[in-house]
């Protein structure tokens, strides 16, 4: 690529006060459309365009993230805690298959409920999308997420991750 093309999504009417399920189909229709035209170019790999977190993740950033850079709480005390954070959201995440569920294997009855406590309504340990630090962390969190580590750097909300 001879540039980095950054794409905002910034459609008030449509994004204002969505949730990140909205979000995840509105990435996922985004990147089905990035990926065919990122592929169509000379220099494109395209096995690799699917696969990496440009069109795999996407950071929103809501109410409760703009006020938290904008208005940083002075009762957090850590280096990176009064930063603030903004909302990474996973394209493939996807409610857990009743079917596929194993009581013995999970050691949970209910597929939809891991015994945590609600975000924005799931009980999964996974909730599909984290809060990132805003501090100029992402450079990190891309590099780990290009190499699939969401399961090992993955911080379940309302925590926030700093890489």
């Amino acid at each position: 690529m001879d540039s980095l093309n950054w794409s905002a999504h910034e459609d008030r009417d449509l994004l204002n006060g969505a949730s990140k399920s909205f979000v995840r189909q509105q990435l996922r229709d985004w990147s089905a459309n990035c990926s065919t035209d990122e592929k169509s170019r000379p220099d494109a790999a395209p096995f690799i365009i699917d696969q990496t977190p440009r069109t795999t993740y996407c950071v929103q950033v809501d109410e409760a993230a703009l006020k938290s850079v904008v208005e940083p709480d002075p009762k957090l005390s850590g280096p990176f805690d009064n930063l603030g954070f903004v909302n990474l959201v996973r394209a493939d995440w996807e409610v857990p298959d009743p079917a596929d569920h194993d009581p013995e294997e999970t050691g949970f009855n209910d597929p939809f409920d891991e015994g945590e406590d609600p975000v924005e309504g799931c009980r999964l340990w996974d909730v599909g999308w984290w809060k990132v630090s805003a501090c100029g962390s992402m450079l990190g969190t891309y590099g780990r997420l290009l190499s699939k580590h969401w399961g090992i750097s993955y911080v379940r909300p309302p925590g926030v991750a700093v890489h």
